[in-house]
């Protein structure tokens, strides 16, 4: 079954080597979607950031009015998004982590 299914074991004749979702690839320091889960979530994301940014700025007086209102939506957002995008992606090359 694919509930016991662990890196190293055989299921139906094929080696079990890593069997994590690959939703992102890594491109040095940052990620792309490479699935069309990764992309759903991209597009959530942007849709998010460019609403928080139309309402934000449409009640802001300068650009600084603007970037301090969208900071405290943006950056957790992004936050989460990179760490979804790392979670879910293939090592880099570039990382020393291993294949958790």
């Amino acid at each position: 079954m694919w509930l016991d299914a662990k890196p190293g074991r055989e299921y139906l004749g094929v080696a079990l080597k890593d069997v994590r979702m690959r939703w992102f690839k890594p491109i040095g320091i940052v990620f792309r979607p490479a699935s069309i889960a990764g992309w759903a979530i991209s597009l959530l994301v942007l849709a998010l950031c460019l609403n928080v940014f139309v309402g934000v700025d449409a009640r802001s007086h300068s650009v600084s009015d603007t970037l301090y209102g969208v900071f405290p939506y943006w950056v957790p957002t992004l936050l989460a998004w990179l760490w979804l995008a790392r979670r879910t992606s293939e090592p880099s090359p570039y990382s020393d982590r291993s294949s958790a």
